[in-house]
């Protein structure tokens, strides 16, 4: 290799390279594109005949300029960055006449900038999110290795069509800096210089800060996330006007130019402050303020987004006072198992809760690891569980609700539930695994139902089963499950047999899979549940069984009243009247021991769940502890307040009680898993 290079390719000279060989081993096929800069190729690898794309530098800018520091930076840090979502570079070299050239996966489509002209210039909600979002996880990605883009724009997006769903890639990283490792503070800018594109340049980087960070990045995808849904940026203008719009006036509210829904305009506003630390600190904090939004949770595309790029958004809610102070007291009641376990568990964010975050500007995690935080003590859980479930897999990919019952449409329906549950807690479940079950459950759908071997329909067996299409997304399959469902609700609203559970069940698969445009009325179902829950006397013990303890119960009617929505819709009066019931039944289930609660059976009235195989009373933890820690959540702060012992017994059961739940069988294992999802 020449070390002083002094020729290399002239525009003139492009397409004369077609049929050549570049450093030994590509042979020049078509030219694809050429700019300022360089040009792009395709080509082939002679050894081992793989297509590849090549990009030569033009001669003017192979002269040891700051253009070809550029060029070799590009090669450098993408070849470093390894992501799905990220442009792949093979091979950086020299050609004989002392040309550079990239090598790098070649690519089919274009990019986001002609995506957009070919729509007349905006992009729906759905194709937007479905472009950014995987470009943010590959951001944050570059981030965690210390590199910050700083050129974000529609051109250096790739739509790559090879595939049946389009995969966005970055491409060049050009002008990119290494904020951190060997090359801290390296830019390939001169002092006080500038660089990126005026329409996307976040205010600092448009002043020439020295120091720029993920939060430029996160300036930049607010601006495309404005772009492709407006059709122009945060300011209006040319490029000059909004370098001197941004540094004197605040951007433009997206729904104030554009019809997009006010909670999205919200988390695009985040990304938009023209303070670096008031924008979201990280990637994973954007996409966890996207993911929280009413409107994305609502959207069938918007939960699957969630559900695949949920350990991206690792970012979670902000603490309560409250549960500061509890995990301070949990110390106290010498939980060594906890430590163990926490160290282990991966924990996200709870994509169910629809509330923006009270603070998305937190610091990022040191660590590419989730840091335990409140949910952490439920979480730790999850693995062993999510391990255990997938052990009772039959043959046939069906599950049997407990050993000695026959596989059926209920089970495997609260398998895929709790398994989708347990992807995005502590994941260790393939999307393939949750198809395979899918199409096992599909064998027990019959008219009206999925009721045991399917025959006939049954309620609590379609409504498990729908909340596990709902895992699936086969929004055919949801839409007839719901049908067939809806048509067993009875004049007081109740379901089955008539009991609260099942009831309770019915409410809460039909609200986590109510469309978008749903306005379904179920006012009765609320009101059947509610007079369930303050007729009951929360001190009467009740029988075991799938209704287990009155707690439990009255927790899981909590739940399915919160997560439906139905108990928005509750007169004041009577959803405090609801809300007072819960914390009396909790209460009433707690026998205060050193300011927690005995969890003694003797004491409570409560079965035993047997660490064996035998599953007599295993339901009975089900109704007390998840749904427990699940029901506080929803609670009046007042009341959590009261409810601290059962908080830290719950907690602590949670630990406590990994291994009896292991071998309790599916519907035990998928229903704890299901509520630490609804968390």
């Amino acid at each position: 290799m020449p070390s002083n290079p002094t020729s290399g390719p002239t525009p003139e000279e492009i397409l004369a390279r077609v049929g050549s060989t570049v450093g030994g081993k590509y042979r020049i096929r078509t030219l694809v594109g050429a700019g300022g800069m360089g040009a792009v190729f395709e080509a082939v690898n002679v050894m081992t005949e793989a297509p590849v794309a090549v990009k030569l530098l033009l001669t003017q800018h192979a002269q040891g300029g700051e253009a070809e520091k550029r060029f070799l930076q590009e090669a450098k840090v993408a070849a470093n960055l390894h992501h799905p979502n990220i442009v792949q570079v093979f091979d950086l070299g020299q050609d004989e006449d002392g040309s550079w050239f990239i090598v790098q996966e070649l690519l089919g489509g274009s990019d986001l900038e002609n995506r957009l002209d070919a729509a007349g210039g905006t992009l729906d909600l759905r194709e937007t999110c479905e472009l950014l979002v995987p470009v943010m996880t590959a951001l944050g990605k570059a981030h965690e290795a210390g590199v910050v883009h700083r050129d974000l724009k529609p051109s250096n997006i790739f739509v790559d069509r090879r595939l049946e769903d389009p995969v966005p890639k970055l491409i060049d990283f050009g002008v990119s800096k290494v904020v951190e490792g060997p090359a801290s503070g390296r830019a390939i800018t001169q002092q006080g210089g500038t660089v990126g594109t005026p329409d996307f340049m976040a205010p600092e980087q448009a002043l020439g800060a020295e120091t720029l960070g993920p939060t430029v990045d996160v300036w930049a995808v607010g601006c495309l996330f404005f772009r492709c849904l407006a059709g122009r940026g945060p300011f209006p203008g040319p490029g000059l006007a909004v370098l001197a719009q941004m540094q004197q006036s605040e951007p433009d509210r997206l729904d104030a130019v554009a019809d997009v829904p006010e909670d999205i305009a919200a988390v695009i506003a985040g990304a938009l402050r023209r303070d670096p630390a008031e924008r979201y600190a990280t990637m994973a904090h954007f996409l966890g303020a996207l993911f929280r939004s009413p409107t994305v949770l609502a959207a069938p595309w918007g939960r699957k987004l969630a559900r695949r790029y949920y350990d991206e958004a690792h970012d979670p809610p902000p603490k309560s006072d409250l549960r500061i102070g509890l995990r301070a007291k949990r110390a106290q009641i010498g939980l060594g198992v906890a430590a163990v376990l926490l160290s282990a568990a991966a924990v996200g964010i709870a994509l169910w809760r629809s509330e923006p975050a009270e603070d998305d500007t937190r610091s990022a995690p040191e660590t590419e690891e989730p840091v335990p935080t409140e949910g952490s003590v439920a979480a730790a859980a999850c693995a062993p569980w999510r391990d255990a479930l997938m052990d009772l897999r039959e043959d046939d990919d069906d599950f049997r609700g407990v050993p000695q019952l026959p596989t059926s449409g209920m089970a495997t329906g609260q398998a895929i539930a709790g398994l989708g549950a347990a992807k995005r807690l502590c994941g260790g479940v393939s999307g393939a695994d949750l198809e395979a079950i899918g199409a096992a459950l599909a064998r027990f759908e019959r008219g009206r139902g999925y009721g045991r071997r399917g025959g006939g329909h049954d309620d609590l067996a379609t409504a498990w089963a729908l909340f596990g299409l709902r895992e699936l997304g086969d929004e055919r399959r949801i839409n007839r499950a719901r049908r067939d469902l809806e048509r067993g609700e009875g004049r007081d609203g109740s379901y089955g047999d008539g009991s609260p559970y099942v009831s309770a069940i019915a409410l809460l698969a039909l609200g986590v899979t109510e469309p978008p445009d749903g306005d379904a009325d179920r006012s009765a179902t609320a009101t059947f549940l509610a007079d369930a829950l303050l007729a009951s006397d929360p001190t009467e013990d009740t029988d075991g069984g799938v209704e287990a303890d009155a707690a439990g119960q009255a927790a899981l009617i909590h739940v399915a009243l919160r997560v439906s929505g139905a108990l928005e819709g509750l007169e004041p009066e009577r959803r405090a009247a609801v809300d007072a019931a819960v914390t009396e039944a909790l209460l009433a289930d707690c026998s205060p021991t050193d300011g927690a609660c005995d969890r003694d059976p003797a004491e409570t009235g409560r079965s035993r769940v047997p660490a064996s195989g035998d599953n007599a009373g295993g339901i009975a933890i089900v109704s007390w502890v998840p749904w427990t820690l699940a029901a506080l959540d929803g609670l009046p702060a007042s009341a959590q307040a009261r409810l601290e012992p059962v908080t830290l017994a719950a907690e602590r059961a949670q630990i406590d009680d990994v291994e009896r739940v292991v071998h309790s069988g599916t519907s035990v294992l998928a229903e704890h898993l299901v509520a630490l999802g609804l968390r």
